[in-house]
């Protein structure tokens, strides 16, 4: 009981290390890896298509984040299943100017929200790519994703962000930070 008191003290200080594991999801070509690539080091840069599941570890604040990338390909969404038991959130991206595959991003979204297990898990969307022309606002893709509602009910929350122009992201890593 005094333990989780100072554990609680010190979290609320700031002083306390956390570690989260956390699961980019996502169609290909959204921009996981590249989230992933930027929040490790800072830079840019292309990736081909994720083809296994790898994994890099980060840390903001006070939490240290091992960050698995499970690829976005048709082929390889079945496996996601296989991680979700050891993950403390989700982390959803969506290629927010790709409005032809905003159906297909709905399926897995909603997938993802119905498997009990992960009930209590939170979900981070990032619509990516709002640096585009044809790129829509959060309100629109979480309509578009049918989570306009569900944020009530879930802990589901939706960010605009650009890999390219650095902005968005962050907030929703802050905001993802507060439910540890």
């Amino acid at each position: 009981m005094l333990l989780e008191w100072l554990r609680g003290l010190l979290r609320l200080l700031g002083l306390w290390k956390r570690d989260a594991t956390i699961l980019l999801l996502g169609l290909d070509n959204a921009g996981k890896s590249t989230l992933l690539h930027k929040l490790c080091s800072n830079e840019l840069r292309p990736f081909v298509p994720t083809t296994k599941a790898h994994s890099k570890t980060f840390s903001l604040g006070n939490i240290k984040f091992t960050a698995w990338d499970l690829g976005g390909h048709e082929q390889v969404r079945d496996l996601w299943e296989e991680y979700y038991s050891g993950a403390d959130a989700i982390v959803f991206m969506v290629d927010s100017a790709d409005r032809a595959r905003f159906g297909e991003a709905k399926r897995e979204i909603q997938q993802i929200l119905s498997v009990e297990d992960i009930a209590d898990v939170p979900i981070l969307v990032l619509g990516n790519k709002i640096d585009l022309e044809a790129s829509v606002d959060k309100d629109q893709l979480a309509e578009e994703l049918g989570l306009d509602d569900l944020e009530k009910e879930r802990d589901v929350e939706v960010f605009s962000c650009s890999l390219v122009s650095g902005s968005g992201y962050y907030d929703g890593f802050k905001w993802l930070s507060q439910k540890f």
